[in-house]
């Protein structure tokens, strides 16, 4: 009876090891599962935060850009109106150019009609 008993015990003891030795491969398929997740999470961090430095690279550079181009914009923008004043400036100038130049034409035609005049 004392042999069945122990024998028993040993079938017991045998299974109990068995199952621990399959929780313990559980346990450690388990950790290397969680690891590798873990992994796979700090790689996916590490490549969104690169994502994120060189979107706000890109994004101080076309500010940067947008600054540059408004200044350029700026400067062209009064560079045309001198333009366009100095243009006024040299229209205004050749007209009254014009306008002497048609008085004195006026005058010396006028100068010829009188002498034509004084001879006939």
């Amino acid at each position: 009876a004392e042999g069945k008993q122990a024998a028993t015990f040993r079938g017991q003891l045998d299974s109990a090891q068995l199952e621990r030795r399959q929780l313990e491969q559980s346990c450690a398929q388990l950790q290397e599962e969680f690891e590798a997740h873990a992994a796979d999470e700090e790689a996916a961090r590490r490549a969104r935060d690169e994502e994120r430095r060189t979107l706000d690279a890109r994004c101080a550079q076309l500010e940067a850009e947008s600054r540059e181009t408004k200044a350029r914009r700026k400067r062209l923008v009064a560079e045309l109106a001198e333009r366009k004043k100095q243009l006024l400036k040299e229209k205004i100038r050749l007209g009254k150019e014009h306008d002497l130049k048609k008085k004195a034409d006026e005058h010396d035609l006028s100068q010829v009609r009188l002498r034509q005049q004084a001879l006939s």
